[in-house]
């Protein structure tokens, strides 16, 4: 049951193998009051003891629901009703062991994880996540066809320079959404002392753009996102570089370092983004609360994240909620996770009473905080730092708070994973009984969906021990449990309105 929970509750990067199928595809039939029904079938081969279905609808259990090869054909079976929508799921072996796409079923989720989609009474064209992203053609000169440009972008009162440092290119171009992305007409001009190209354009209107550079060497070619500018898109692949023009009004993630080391811990470098309010442009002398997202690989409007649910969104959710005056604008720092040792990383550690030694907990304080206070204006102090993550982020989240007060203030805690314990196994649990009350605001919730509920009994259990404690529901104690809500990306990109408030809110 402990791994079932573990690939249950927290995006366990999931093995995807093919295997040699013979039948038919599923079987879909609707039966009426909105629901429909699904037979689904799997041939295995090799060495296997069960099948099983495992998918979003059954909380990604990977012993959802058994599969059976009731004529002794070799092809196991199972029929689930299934409401109208789009779902997805998996096959597995010996409970989780090895899991598998559907081989009969061609919808499949881009994302690297192959998830096989269902699509029942809905228009597959109606989730654009689901699609492959476009490649560039193939480019005779110019770069890409001049249907969509048919002259060059305006360079007459220009308010918008490009450069790039010549690396010995023979041809520079931009490209972006101010020319359709097609940009052979904007072409940079090498300055013979400079060793740089330049290009000076007019965007018309205050906008908030995205752009590469098309670089030629001979005749290959490549795009580049601008080495110089750390202000990038985070709404598709690969990542774009993003230009301002005067009065453009929005906020913008920048990549605070490519490739952070760790000064202490044993915490693995890997990139850090920011994303930085449209205040922050407007009101210079302002400073601003940071609030420290786990996962951070999911936190922005990206279609094509890795765990196949699209991203959370936070950056434009929370551009709304201050627009709407719900929320204060903050600086979020996003944390990508480390894929392979994610459960190491967020998890407990050796000791769960000892934050002294935390590799992860380390990193945060002594290189995350310190770059973001060195290079934003930031309010500075616990009252002014959160953390918010979901599954494992969530009891990271609470975890960094409970045994760092001085540092972190408050922790959002999404679908917490509450059950997971130390070496010992000892779990937060255990910690909050022990040690009682600290000076933390803190939000919990969590879904209700699949057999383990997104744990919801674990997560109600804790509220219970926090109020006992001496936290005070309503003040610095929120709880909030969303009824049927799964554990995924959707689910809490559609409620991190209610941690956002809770963190960045009037208090």
């Amino acid at each position: 049951m402990r791994i079932s929970l573990l690939a249950t509750l927290f995006g366990v990067c999931l093995f995807t193998s093919c295997a040699l199928q013979r039948g038919t595809g599923p079987t879909v039939r609707e039966i009426g009051d909105g629901l429909w029904s699904v037979t689904l079938r799997f041939t295995p081969e090799g060495e296997f003891e069960r099948v099983h279905l495992a998918g979003e609808f059954l909380g990604w259990d990977p012993e959802g629901l058994e599969m059976l090869d009731e004529d002794g054909d070799g092809t196991h079976e199972v029929t689930i009703e299934l409401p109208m929508g789009r779902h997805l799921y998996k096959f597995t072996l010996d409970g989780g062991e090895q899991w598998f796409s559907d081989p009969l079923n061609p919808h499949r989720t881009p994302d690297g994880y192959a998830n096989s989609i269902l699509y029942l009474g809905v228009d597959p064209d109606d989730y654009p996540e689901d699609q492959e992203p476009p490649s560039p053609p193939a480019p005779d000169r110019p770069w890409l066809p001049t249907e969509q440009q048919t002259e060059p972008t305006p360079r007459d009162e220009p308010n918008v320079r490009f450069e790039l440092i010549d690396d010995g290119f023979d041809e520079v171009f931009v490209t972006g959404d101010f020319n359709g992305w097609t940009g052979q007409l904007d072409q940079m001009e090498r300055g013979d002392d400079s060793g740089r190209w330049t290009l000076r354009l007019r965007l018309d209107e205050p906008v908030w753009s995205r752009y590469r550079f098309v670089v030629w060497r001979g005749d290959e070619w490549s795009t580049i996102r601008d080495p110089e500018n750390p202000q990038i898109s985070f709404d598709g692949h690969p990542m774009d570089s993003v230009v301002f023009t005067p009065g453009a009004d929005r906020g913008v993630v920048e990549i605070l370092s490519e490739s952070l080391t760790a000064s202490v811990s044993t915490c693995e470098a890997r990139a850090v983004w920011a994303w930085l309010p449209p205040a922050y442009f407007t009101e210079t002398d302002r400073r601003f609360p940071v609030l420290i997202m786990h996962d951070g690989q999911n936190v922005f409007d990206d279609p094509l994240n890795p765990f196949g649910h699209g991203g959370w969104h936070v950056n434009t959710i929370a551009e709304e909620l201050i627009a709407e005056g719900r929320i204060e604008p903050f600086i979020l720092v996003a944390v990508p996770c480390n894929g392979e040792r994610r459960m190491e990383e967020y998890g407990m550690d050796e000791d769960v009473m000892d934050a002294s030694e935390h590799p992860y907990a380390r990193y945060l304080i002594d290189d995350v905080l310190p770059l973001v206070t060195a290079r934003y204006r930031t309010l500075t102090g616990p009252a002014s730092t959160s953390v918010m993550g979901s599954s494992m982020g969530g009891i990271i989240s609470f975890y960094l708070a409970y045994h760092h007060p001085d540092v972190f203030g408050q922790a959002a805690c999404l679908s917490p994973a509450f059950m997971i314990g130390d070496a010992s196994e000892r779990t937060l649990l255990d910690l909050v009984r022990a040690e009682g009350k600290r000076p933390v605001r803190l939000y919990l919730d969590s879904g209700t969906a699949g057999e383990c509920e997104d744990g919801a009994p674990q997560t109600r259990e804790m509220r219970d021990l926090l109020i006992e404690s001496g936290w005070v529901l309503g003040d610095d104690l929120v709880w909030h449990q969303e009824e049927g809500a799964a554990h995924s990306e959707r689910a809490w990109r559609a409620r991190v309105w209610r941690p956002l408030e809770f963190l960045c809110g009037e208090r």
